[in-house]
C-alpha cells in the first residue's frame, strides 16, 4: 500500500483542526466489512476524504505499529517528524514578548525602515544600555 501525504490539504486540516496526524499514537482500523483494493481504509470518497467512522467499535482500532508493515511505520513516522520541523528554527537565545508604549513619532520612524524594525529597536536599546544606567 502506497500512502502519500497531499501537502495543500494537510495545511487545511490544520488550520481547520488545529493539529497534525501523529503516526506514534494513531489508531487504524481496516475496514474488511467491504472490499478496498487500492487502499484497505475505511470509506473513502472521491476526494479522499474518509467517512464518519463514529459508529464503528474504538476497540477495533489498533495502534499503526500492529496495523503497519514496519517499514511504512517507519517511513510515515519519519515523514511526520520532518513535517513537524516546518518554520523557522529555534533560536538558541529567545527573546521575551513584551509590550512596550512609544512615541508614536519613534515607532514611526522605525516603521519606515521596513521589515526587521523591532529588532532595529532592541539593537538601539542595546546600544543604548552601553553608555547608560537604566535607573
Amino acid at each position: 500500500m502506497e500512502i502519500t501525504c497531499n501537502p495543500a490539504k494537510n495545511d487545511r486540516n490544520i488550520r481547520e483542526r488545529a493539529t497534525e496526524f501523529d503516526f506514534e499514537t494513531a489508531k487504524i482500523w481496516q475496514d474488511l466489512r467491504n472490499p478496498y483494493p487500492e487502499s484497505g481504509l475505511p470509506v473513502i470518497d472521491d476526494d479522499g476524504e474518509v467517512g464518519d467512522l463514529s459508529g464503528i467499535d474504538p476497540a477495533l482500532f489498533k495502534p499503526a505499529s500492529e496495523v503497519l508493515p514496519p517499514d511504512l511505520y517507519a517511513d510515515l513516522l519519519n515523514m511526520n517528524r520532518q513535517a513537524k520541523l516546518r518554520g523557522r528554527p529555534k533560536a538558541a537565545v529567545t527573546k521575551e514578548r513584551i509590550t512596550i508604549r512609544l512615541s508614536p513619532d519613534v515607532v514611526r520612524a522605525f516603521r519606515a525602515t521596513g521589515d526587521g524594525w523591532q529588532t532595529r529597536v532592541d539593537v538601539a536599546l542595546r546600544d543604548w544600555l552601553k553608555t547608560h544606567s537604566p535607573a
